[in-house]
């Protein structure tokens, strides 16, 4: 199955209707997940979910999605729900981003690929986020609370549900989108 609006044949050729439309859906996911637990209260595993990021990433690639992710930080920053503009959460964002597309396959689409980010997310990035926020902040953190099972089970619920969201909505994209001509 192929990723769409990514088209080989064309020489790498993008639809534009339907690269807009996965980034509304990004922006839509991404949104949601910030305004949604300022009025649910939400198990943390959906209101910390990437599914959008992760979709942007895998169809966008990695230097469009860290300005996408510097695009919500601004946002974020200018209606004062972040209170600094390099906070941990846009260092976590930006790891999780070089992770997926390290880890995306854009000519193939696979979900153990999509697992395989998500448990590498799982497993490095809470901790490499921690780590440089920690000398960016130049605190004397502790990082023993990083190596504990109930983190790890909590980062695989996030990364895992996220990876297969945004697996499970592009599969639906791409049974649903119709390229005419070569497809």
């Amino acid at each position: 199955m192929k990723l769409l609006p990514y088209n080989k044949i064309n020489d790498k050729v993008y639809d534009i209707r339907a690269y807009i439309f996965i980034i509304f859906v990004c922006i839509v996911l991404t949104g949601a997940t910030i305004v949604l637990p300022m009025f649910f209260a939400l198990p943390k595993w959906i209101y910390l979910n990437i599914a959008g990021i992760y979709i942007f990433t895998y169809v966008s690639g990695l230097l469009p999605s860290i300005i996408f992710i510097l695009f919500i930080q601004a946002v974020l920053f200018k209606v004062d729900i972040a209170y600094v503009f390099f906070s941990y959460s846009l260092i976590l964002n930006m790891i999780n981003i070089i992770i997926i597309s390290l880890c995306a396959d854009r000519e193939r689409f696979i979900f153990t690929r999509f697992i395989i980010s998500g448990v590498i997310m799982t497993l490095f990035s809470k901790m490499i986020a921690a780590f440089i926020s920690n000398i960016m902040s130049a605190g004397g953190q502790s990082f023993e609370y990083l190596f504990s099972l109930d983190v790890f089970i909590g980062q695989a619920k996030i990364y895992i549900v996220s990876a297969a969201a945004a697996y499970l909505l592009l599969s639906i994209f791409n049974k649903f989108y119709k390229k005419s001509g070569k497809n």
